[in-house]
């Protein structure tokens, strides 16, 4: 999903905060569209790219934490969907068998489908976007993004991005899968977590 205005694009990367971005950024600038999600085999990609993999104007995304990412998008499913739902919607997660339960699981089967690391292969699809917030940096970072592109903005009676998913749903690593995780994401880790 994207954003716009005549000053920059917004690239939604799925469970980065982006959003709360969607539903808040008419508030904070004027003239905001919303544009589509092309997926290309799973993959999010930006449609609105020209030839050279840079859009025409300032563009911005947001990542987060692979760790983190993982117990997002894990609890995420497990409390806003129930995974038979998704097949009906056909769901990557779904398509590629990690419906699970137990968090532990769902790494183990999403790693054997992505070795390379689920995140880094979703996350280098965005790297040629001009400015990178982090989700852990949300407020800081979009201010950062904004002014970057030019735009008049305001943050009056914005509250902070809430988490939908359920407090309830665990999404601990066993000591095996955490490290799995921060060997295979380690391009991510290293390049914008060090």
């Amino acid at each position: 999903m994207t954003v716009y205005t005549d000053k920059f694009i917004f690239y939604h990367v799925p469970k980065t905060g982006g959003m709360w971005l969607v539903r808040n950024l008419p508030k904070m600038v004027s003239g905001v569209r919303e544009g589509g999600a092309n997926t290309k085999k799973g993959k999010y990609i930006p449609h609105h790219l020209v030839p050279d993999g840079k859009p025409p104007i300032f563009s911005f995304c947001f990542f987060r934490h692979p760790l983190d990412w993982y117990r997002s998008i894990f609890t995420y499913k497990n409390t806003r969907r129930n995974w038979r739902v998704l097949e009906e919607e056909n769901d990557y997660f779904y398509k590629i068998g990690v419906n699970e339960d137990d968090f532990n699981r769902f790494i183990e089967k999403l790693f054997k489908v992505h070795p390379e690391g689920f995140c880094t292969s979703l996350f280098k699809e965005f790297e040629s976007v001009d400015f990178i917030g982090k989700y852990e940096n949300l407020m800081e970072d979009l201010k950062k993004a904004l002014t970057m592109a030019g735009e008049d903005f305001t943050f009056d009676n914005l509250g902070r991005p809430d988490n939908v998913s359920d407090k309830s749903v665990v999404a601990e690593y066993n000591k095996k899968n955490k490290k799995m995780v921060e060997k295979a994401d380690k391009y991510i880790i290293d390049k914008y977590y060090s």
